[in-house]
């Protein structure tokens, strides 16, 4: 019975090839992460633009309910803290500040609002449905303070549309 010996040259080229198998192991890890991270980030930016779109939708039927031309403008950004997708609605034009909501679709289907008008404290809300059902809540008191705001000619009114 004869024990095999490996060579300097097999030794070698087995801690190549072991090297290379680690490697692609890591750079096939490291694309799965990409690819999910990029869809995550599509259904994100998917959710801020659906309800972003019903939020503006809503915000210009309580505005034309007042019978004035409220400025209303949906813009897609990022969030400014950590760059994930969001939306900001703004409603009208105050000379002093904004008033409108920015709102930040999270990963577990949960949101972060803020709400700027006076308070810009954050708020969570649980997920889209909810989101959906709060609309009224936290769109009626900013148009309608942009509507009388435009009324009594503090603020400009908005284009037609």
């Amino acid at each position: 019975m004869s024990i095999a010996m490996s060579t300097p040259e097999e030794r070698i080229k087995k801690a190549v090839e072991a090297a290379r198998q680690t490697k692609a192991a890591a750079d096939a890890k490291a694309q799965a992460e990409q690819a999910a991270r990029e869809a995550t980030l599509k259904h994100l930016w998917q959710r801020a633009e659906a309800i972003g779109q019903k939020c503006r939708a809503r915000a210009r039927e309580l505005a034309d309910a007042g019978r004035v031309r409220v400025h209303i403008l949906l813009e897609r950004r990022r969030d400014r803290e950590d760059m994930e997708p969001a939306f900001l609605l703004t409603i009208g034009r105050p000379a002093k500040g904004m008033r409108g909501i920015r709102a930040i679709p999270q990963a577990d289907g949960q949101w972060t609002i803020r709400v700027f008008d006076g308070d810009t404290a954050s708020h969570p809300i649980a997920d889209d449905a909810t989101f959906e059902h709060a609309m009224d809540e936290i769109l009626e008191p900013l148009v309608t303070e942009a509507a009388v705001a435009v009324a009594k000619g503090e603020e400009p009114p908005g284009e037609f549309r």
